[in-house]
């Protein structure tokens, strides 16, 4: 009975001797993959820049990490290609060390030893003494030689890189990272070019009409000196003419500032949205959270753009019923207008909420609208903090 209960000792001792090693094998099936395809990745920017692969890394710039993997290992690349990368790289490792030692040993301590004691240089297991140009040639050779191993450590491990990266998806990502970033190029672009028409029309036409505005006001002065008879028609005449100016700068300024309003420049996302509520001639709460300083300007005018679509809209559909604007910047940035009107918008019937999805959509973001009939209108869209800088995004 003894011998039994040493026995069944002996074995729970080894059993919890092994549970460590356990974890540790569990936590590295776990992360080893993870770190494989992390450092696979950055290899094959390496090889990118030198050249040697054409489509670079297999992460697209809008994924995020856990997607990346789950997408890597679903399709089984991520053993296949980055797990195999990594443990020939590993298995690369060692001689390049060994040969980056010899080329540092041979260029650069020799030659020092040389120029500050060469007394202390000695060759082979014996210990002979070697002149200085002797052991400066023995350096030439040793690091000719370490140059020469290197780079056929390179040559193989740029085919290694690239044997362990094609794929059939290879191409389509590469196609669907350089539409992202062409996409972000033709929406900073596009948005620059929508500042640069607002400041020609503010300091060019819209100075003009000032202009206009203040000779017309000079003419009617002017007119009172005239005889009655000829003064009243022609200060009735120049009247007119002054109001219709006046229109003409009240739409022109309306247009500037649909075009791209100043204020989201001068002040930010939250300023523009407090000016917007403030001018909107029917009931408008506000509330914002977050810091509108990382804001971009194509998304931040997105963003301005989005509420006033929908404010607009409460005005001519819904009978400039009380609305609700809630503005959130977080990692995105969030907007939601809501009303109490009949419902019933749809994006899809060609309505400026559908230009407004598009341009949100193009950003990078998502637009969606929920009007049941008789259940008033909620307005979301959601964009990122700059344009191909993609945060958040649903898996």
């Amino acid at each position: 009975m003894q011998r039994v209960v040493r026995l069944v000792a002996y074995e729970l001792l080894s059993g919890l001797s092994w549970l460590p090693m356990v974890v540790v094998a569990s936590v590295l099936v776990v992360v080893l993959p993870a770190v494989a395809a992390w450092l696979a990745d950055v290899e094959r920017a390496r090889v990118q820049r030198l050249g040697g692969l054409p489509s670079g890394p297999t992460r697209r710039l809008s994924e995020g990490t856990r997607a990346w993997l789950t997408r890597r290992r679903v399709s089984g690349q991520l053993f296949r290609q980055d797990v195999a990368l990594f443990a020939v790289l590993t298995l690369m490792g060692l001689p390049s060390m060994v040969l980056t030692a010899v080329f540092v040993v041979a260029a650069v301590l020799i030659p020092l030893q040389v120029l500050t004691d060469p007394s202390k240089i000695r060759i082979g297991i014996s210990g002979d003494p070697m002149t200085p140009w002797q052991a400066l040639l023995v350096a030439m050779v040793c690091a000719a030689a370490a140059c020469l191993g290197l780079l056929a450590l390179a040559t193989v491990r740029v085919r290694v890189v690239r044997a362990l990266s094609h794929s059939p998806e290879h191409a389509l990502e590469a196609r669907v990272d350089a539409l992202e970033r062409g996409r972000s190029t033709l929406v900073t672009v596009f948005e620059a070019e929508r500042r640069r028409i607002e400041r020609d029309l503010h300091d060019g036409a819209q100075q003009e009409l000032v202009a206009l505005n203040l000779e017309l006001g000079r003419a009617e002065l002017a007119a009172t000196s005239l005889p009655t008879d000829l003064a009243e028609p022609i200060r009735t005449a120049l009247g007119r003419a002054h109001d219709r100016a006046d229109a003409a700068l009240s739409r022109l300024r309306e247009s500037v500032r649909r075009i791209h309003p100043t204020v989201l420049d001068d002040l930010g996302l939250f300023a523009g949205m407090e000016d917007m509520v403030a001018h909107a001639g029917f009931p408008v709460s506000l509330v914002c959270s977050g810091d509108d300083s990382r804001v971009t300007a194509p998304s931040s005018a997105a963003a301005y753009f989005a509420v006033a679509e929908a404010l607009t809209n409460t005005v001519k559909h819904a009978g400039a019923v009380p609305a609700r604007v809630t503005v959130n910047v977080c990692d995105r940035v969030q907007v939601e207008v809501a009303d109490t009107g009949p419902g019933g918008a749809d994006p899809s019937q060609g309505s400026g909420l559908a230009g407004l999805a598009e341009r949100i959509e193009t950003l990078g973001g998502t637009f969606t609208v929920d009007s049941p009939h008789g259940c008033g209108t909620r307005l979301r869209a959601e964009v990122p903090l700059a344009p191909g800088r993609v945060t958040g995004r649903p898996e």
